[in-house]
């Protein structure tokens, strides 16, 4: 297969964009260094200037973390990419209003009897899609 990267666009995403773009998704990764680096994709909502996520663990986490949301489109080859960085602390689910609780069910199997507020304190984003300028399929059919 023979693909050329030539005549694609890229373009920075303004906050405003970041934010809108971060409400229309259910998953992201929560990422941070403790001691190693951690990638744990969630889901969450986004109250306010804040990203919530569920947890089972209580565990210690560096002040700062980075939360990382996308969309990709493989058939247009195209998608987006946001990174909010921010304050971290945990709250027990128990002190969360309910509303949160019920929109916030977990995807994974646990208790979950914590929460994860992230204040957005630095965002951004960028939107990439490919120009196909030259595409050769093998016998298979594959790209």
């Amino acid at each position: 297969m023979e693909i050329s990267s030539e005549g694609a666009s890229e373009a920075r995403l303004g906050v405003e964009e970041c934010l809108a773009l971060l409400s229309t998704q259910a998953v992201g990764r929560l990422v941070y260094e403790q001691p190693d680096v951690q990638i744990r994709p969630m889901n969450y909502m986004v109250i306010g200037d804040e990203i919530v996520v569920r947890t089972e663990h209580a565990a210690p986490l560096p002040e700062y973390v980075a939360f990382e949301v996308d969309q990709i489109d493989p058939i247009d080859r195209q998608g987006w990419s946001v990174v909010v960085r921010g304050r971290a602390r945990v709250v027990p689910v128990a002190e969360v209003d309910m509303a949160i609780r019920e929109r916030l069910a977990p995807w994974a199997p646990g208790s979950m009897l914590w929460t994860i507020w992230i204040e957005i304190d630095r965002v951004s984003g960028r939107w990439v899609r490919s120009a196909r300028t030259h595409v050769t399929f093998d016998e298979r059919g594959y790209m």
